[in-house]
């Protein structure tokens, strides 16, 4: 009984989360908003809506600024999205993206 009741408070929680993202301008890129809207879509299971987040994000950066820590994630996240969605090839050049920076340093 009580991992059922867990389980209906967590999703109360997201249910709560959801109410207040949806407060946010669509177009946000602030760090926070957009982690927790990638983290939202994709407990929601709407893969497609967390590749959008992340694509505003990206199409958000200055020219030539270099991705930080919460884009790399992003990247990540991405992938996974795209690989759950069956789009394999983009999945691997999401995950790939990131190492190269790294490789690069």
């Amino acid at each position: 009984m009580q991992a059922s009741g867990d389980f209906s408070k967590a999703r109360a929680g997201w249910i709560k989360a959801a109410q207040e993202l949806a407060r946010d301008p669509a177009d946000a890129t602030d760090d926070f908003v957009i982690s927790a809207l990638i983290g939202q879509a994709i407990y929601e299971r709407h893969f497609d809506s967390a590749i959008s987040v992340v694509e505003r994000k990206l199409n958000s950066l200055p020219a030539g600024q270099p991705p930080d820590s919460i884009v790399e994630f992003a990247l990540v996240q991405r992938g996974f999205c795209q690989q759950w969605m069956g789009r394999d090839e983009e999945a691997r050049r999401s995950f790939l993206a990131p190492s190269k920076r790294l490789s690069q340093a």
